[in-house]
């Protein structure tokens, strides 16, 4: 069973940060895929969360289409929002950052029609990587790089909201000795799995044991 929950959630949860685990730690990936991850379905309407929710969950939009609403944009009627730009999601990861600082919700995402998400809950996200010991330390350098990253983005005025991901690749999460972004000036965008926003969280690396 784990190893057919997999074959149908590792291939379709997009990150960096999975597909670097996906090429170097498969282990991990089957129990994660198994312990931590479900599947949702979302009616057109729906919202898989909302501004100012405390974070539990990273997203993963695997079907159908969803619009994210950042905090400017979260208030008024839906038809008031659907007049107002938004970001179109078809696919890719939504609030990683849940796993490295405490986080609150930046703005509201709808299902603009039938939508599926794969969710993965943060704490037993840490239940698993806590018994890998050399992975534990990977994770401790990534979330520093992730949190300076994250505030190196805001620091030159770009917004930081539940799309946000600084990473580019998997070569660039496996590249543990680059702390900075090569240019932090042009973050990458979320068409290439990333987008920016502006909130400073104190950082919450995976625990120690």
């Amino acid at each position: 069973q784990s190893d057919l929950r997999y074959e149908v959630y590792s291939r379709r949860c997009i990150s960096p940060l999975f597909s670097w685990m996906h090429e170097r730690r498969v282990d991990v990936l089957v129990e994660l895929c198994f312990s931590a991850m479900s599947e949702k379905l979302y009616r057109k309407g729906e919202e898989p969360f909302n501004y100012r929710k405390r974070g539990t969950h990273t997203f993963f939009v695997v079907g159908g289409l969803f619009s994210y609403f950042p905090t400017v944009l979260s208030s008024g009627t839906a038809s008031h929002r659907k007049s107002l730009n938004s970001k179109v999601i078809q696919e890719g990861c939504l609030a990683e950052t849940v796993l490295w600082a405490e986080w609150e919700h930046q703005g509201l995402i709808v299902s603009e029609q039938l939508g599926i998400t794969i969710e993965m809950v943060a704490e037993d996200f840490f239940v698993v990587v806590e018994r890998h010991h050399a992975l534990l330390r990977f994770l401790r350098n990534y979330a520093q790089r992730y949190v300076v990253r994250m505030q190196t983005a805001a620091d030159n005025g770009h917004m930081i909201d539940d799309t946000f991901q600084p990473f580019l690749n998997s070569d660039d999460v496996a590249d543990g000795s680059s702390l900075f972004p090569s240019n932090p000036l042009h973050m990458p965008t979320f068409e290439t799995l990333a987008t920016q926003s502006h909130v400073s969280q104190a950082p919450k690396p995976p625990p120690h044991r």
